[in-house]
């Protein structure tokens, strides 16, 4: 220790080698790197790499928000209630992994939120959202419409119909929460079927 603290003094040049002089042998340093190696490894336990459009990145995984069911439930009349709901949230910015009104929705969350919101437990992803429920051909208010945006395993959109074709859902970035038309030749054209979540009489 002396000779470390003489040679401390002789400039900062010499630093790496004061503290390796420090440092007791060689099996304590083995040590120190693996605790360095397991904090970085700890680090990225809580990412999840995306690949969008063919470039790679990281980002947090979303949490999944708690939402409060609506006290007035009418299970007569429950899908153009969300579609109500839905339509309150029209201007709300989209968010990859948003699902409360708060932050923002993807188009998942969107949908997640909604039928959160009036007691139906639904999944929060849209390749699991497009396997609940039956497929049905006589759209009605509160049915989830499926289209493919993009050829790969994750290029699913969802929206939720209103009535006389037009849907509500979070589009993109820029853009939010919105109505569209599902004859548009852009809908029209990547529609891939409808679903029927909400239980029937």
């Amino acid at each position: 220790m002396a000779k470390a603290s003489r040679a401390k003094l002789k400039g900062r040049g010499n630093d790496l080698q004061i503290w390796a002089s420090v440092i007791p042998n060689d099996s304590f340093k083995l040590f120190l790197c693996a605790l360095i190696f397991l904090a970085f490894t700890a680090y990225g336990c809580g990412k999840k790499q995306i690949v969008t459009h063919g470039l790679k990145y990281d980002k947090p995984l979303p949490k999944q928000s708690t939402v409060i069911p609506d006290k007035k439930i009418d299970k007569k009349n429950l899908g153009n209630m969300l579609v109500m709901t839905a339509k309150r949230q029209i201007g709300i910015p989209y968010l990859w992994g948003g699902n409360a009104p708060e932050r923002g929705f993807d188009c998942s969350g969107l949908v997640w939120w909604v039928y959160q919101r009036h007691g139906i437990a639904i999944p929060r992803v849209t390749q699991a959202q497009q396997r609940a429920g039956r497929g049905v051909n006589d759209f009605k208010p509160g049915d989830l419409v499926f289209f493919r945006i993009e050829e790969s395993a994750k290029g699913l959109h969802v929206g939720i119909y209103a009535e006389e074709y037009f849907f509500i859902h979070s589009a993109k970035t820029g853009s939010g929460v919105r109505v569209d038309s599902m004859l548009k030749p852009y809908w029209r054209s990547r529609f891939i079927g409808a679903r029927r979540i909400i239980p029937e009489n």
